[in-house]
């Protein structure tokens, strides 16, 4: 495809083997590379799409439910379920879609070596920034 920046990749995605095999059926509206077994996928258009996971046989396991997500690490994948700029939800969820941290953020990163960096929603302006483990305790505010 000849994307210019800012574009929308149009079609229906889906997974090829090496040799060119279809192995997962081109049927979503985008997909994103597997992390830990399972794989981002979106149905939908870019603004009204939900997002969730497959395993590597295609099946969702994780419906598509969210309004956006992204790669599993250490276990758990950073989703949304609100991308208003002013008041965004971010959380994170295991790989049966369960949330394993019930607290909203208003931004995060993916845990590497145990912990993530977070911003949490009850501050008034501006981001300020700390670090969560897996409990979502604080381990730096």
């Amino acid at each position: 495809a000849n994307v210019r920046q800012g574009e929308e990749v149009t079609g229906k995605w889906g997974f090829i083997d090496k040799t060119g095999k279809v192995v997962i059926e081109i049927k979503f509206d985008r997909v994103w590379p597997f992390s830990e077994g399972m794989a981002l996928i979106r149905v939908g258009d870019f603004k009204k799409g939900r997002y969730g996971y497959i395993n590597k046989s295609g099946e969702i396991v994780i419906a598509p439910t969210f309004t956006g997500g992204d790669y599993f690490k250490e276990g758990v994948a950073c989703i949304t379920t609100s991308l208003d700029i002013k008041n965004p939800s971010f959380q994170f969820i295991d790989k049966k879609g369960t949330l394993v941290i019930k607290k909203d953020f208003r931004y995060l990163t993916t845990f590497k070596n145990g912990l993530a960096k977070v911003s949490s929603p009850d501050i008034k302006e501006g981001y300020v920034y700390g670090y969560i483990d897996k409990s979502g305790k604080y381990i730096w505010p």
